[in-house]
């Protein structure tokens, strides 16, 4: 970060019989600024859990020597979440990296994961007026947070070497996706069913997703077709709000898909212990009832 240095200067004088008489300058100003700087940016735009996202990090030499030694430190994403003292890390290092000098691949480049879980790239020497680019993966794990409310990773990179007078620090944030994550499970029982009596189709609809699915509409086609159904929602049976062809066997819940037929979003949980987050999906169970 570049650092603002002021200045004034005073004399003292003498004049006639005037002993001691004084003047200052006026407040000169600079800016003292490192040859190193670095930017951090990623190809991705949001993330989802155990997404894989890809991170670069451009340094720039502005001076005329090599900057020998060069030690980049990325956090990737250690914060201390609300009610606990000890921070997490929300990504993971998997690699690969690798170093571009002046759009040329490099092989001088050295990645070390530290004991803290911070990543550190180390650059053998960067020549003067000239540019470099590490390009690396990352993946989320359990320790990011995925709710709307808190859904946010924010990476710091720090670029340093011995003998500069000032290190460069850049930071990047990605926002956790809003979308909803259905998945479907369907079960049938019993296993075997004998003709003639009755059938159960059960159906588990799952929202892992940071926001509700809405107009949801449940389509199921039934061979053979199930005779004399009931329709259960969450347990409750339902009397109209659906629409069944017998002949074709086809079920369809709601008959009119609005707002009121959701599935809730998935809420999530992080244990103030391990810091881990855990995923509980919003649910919605419809069982299908009939004569087969």
């Amino acid at each position: 970060m570049a650092q603002n240095i002021e200045n004034r200067a005073q004399i003292t004088f003498n004049y006639g019989n005037v002993q001691g008489a004084s003047a200052a300058s006026n407040l000169a100003t600079t800016t003292l600024q490192g040859p190193l700087n670095v930017i951090k940016n990623s190809l991705n735009t949001s993330y989802s859990a155990n997404d894989e996202l890809t991170y670069i990090i451009t340094l720039e030499n502005t001076g005329n020597s090599a900057i020998d030694g060069v030690v980049v430190t990325d956090n990737l994403g250690r914060f201390t979440p609300p009610n606990m003292t000890q921070p997490v890390t929300p990504l993971t290092y998997i690699g690969p990296a690798q170093l571009y000098i002046n759009g040329v691949l490099s092989n001088q480049l050295a990645t070390d994961v530290t004991a803290t879980g911070e990543l550190q790239f180390t650059i053998a020497s960067l020549p003067g007026n000239s540019n470099a680019i590490i390009v690396y993966i990352v993946q989320v794990n359990e320790y990011a947070p995925l709710s709307v409310d808190f859904g946010s990773i924010t990476n710091t990179v720090l670029a340093d070497a011995d003998g500069l007078c000032e290190s460069s620090v850049d930071t990047n944030t990605i926002a956790v996706l809003e979308a909803a994550d259905v998945r479907l499970i369907k079960q049938m029982s019993p296993d075997p069913v004998v003709c003639g009596e009755q059938i159960t189709y059960t159906i588990n609809m799952y929202n892992y997703g940071n926001i509700p699915a809405t107009n949801v509409q449940l389509t199921d086609v039934f061979s053979p077709a199930p005779e004399n159904i009931s329709v259960y929602v969450n347990g409750t049976l339902l009397s109209d709000g659906y629409t069944y062809d017998e002949a074709t066997g086809t079920l369809t819940l709601p008959a009119i898909a609005d707002e009121s037929s959701i599935i809730p979003a998935a809420t999530y949980t992080r244990d103030i212990q391990t810091g881990i987050v855990t995923t509980q999906p919003g649910a919605v169970s419809v069982v299908i009832t009939g004569t087969i």
